[in-house]
């Protein structure tokens, strides 16, 4: 299944329940139980694993089903740079934002790294918009350079309000895990709901960056902020 193909299917399966949905994802996962588990480095174990994390992605499964199911250590943060790779995917940029076919798509991340190298190897061989991704990381927001998306670390939330004020005028996608980071200017927030990673959007802050989000994404997010307060 191809990435920009998953929402498509997510209509269709999800009348089926999530007890199907997790059928699929195990077997996807049975021609390769034991490259999960012994060779996470191979180029096709990856590929099945990505289109595993693209059923997560859409359905928002339990983690602790997948890690059971699978019988790997299906962590977290995989899921969460399948996350950031389909926000890519589903948001266009505005013309004045860096669009040099031969440059990369920069995803950054700021401050401590949760992922431990676990999104380049989920990311680092994908394309957006015909780019190569490349994934820069900075240790504070005094170091940031351009970037079409910003993971923003937990260990930033002291620093936060900076971080945004100082990119406000360029049109970076924002993601975050933190407690009230859409409240506080951020864009995307992970939330955890009853065991399944989702997502809150603040539709005012992409706007106001020139972003545009796909219907898609905004249909599939659980909390839409579209103006200051106002909630879907």
């Amino acid at each position: 299944m191809r990435g920009n193909d998953i929402f498509d299917f997510v209509p269709r399966l999800r009348q089926y329940g999530q007890h199907v949905v997790q059928q699929e994802v195990l077997c996807l996962c049975l021609d390769a139980r034991h490259p999960l588990i012994s060779a996470a480095s191979d180029g096709a174990v990856w590929m099945r694993r990505g289109r595993i994390l693209l059923f997560i992605f859409a359905f928002g499964l339990p983690i602790s089903v997948v890690r059971t199911q699978t019988s790997a250590a299906m962590d977290e943060y995989e899921v969460k740079a399948a996350f950031l790779y389909n926000f890519a995917k589903f948001v266009e940029w505005p013309a004045g934002a860096p669009q040099n076919s031969s440059d990369p798509f920069i995803v950054g991340v700021l401050g401590a790294d949760p992922f431990c190298g676990v999104l380049d190897r989920v990311i680092g061989s994908k394309t957006v918009m015909g780019r190569n991704i490349v994934v820069r990381r900075f240790k504070g927001y005094q170091d940031l350079t351009y970037c079409h998306l910003l993971f923003v670390s937990n260990s930033e939330k002291a620093d936060l309000s900076r971080v945004l004020q100082g990119i406000r005028d360029v049109s970076t996608l924002t993601v975050g895990e933190m407690e009230g980071f859409v409240d506080c200017g951020g864009m995307i927030q992970f939330i955890v709901i009853n065991k399944r990673i989702r997502f809150s959007i603040n539709a005012a802050a992409t706007d106001g960056a020139g972003l545009t989000l796909s219907s898609k994404l905004l249909n599939l997010g659980v909390d839409i902020r579209k103006k200051s307060g106002n909630r879907n």
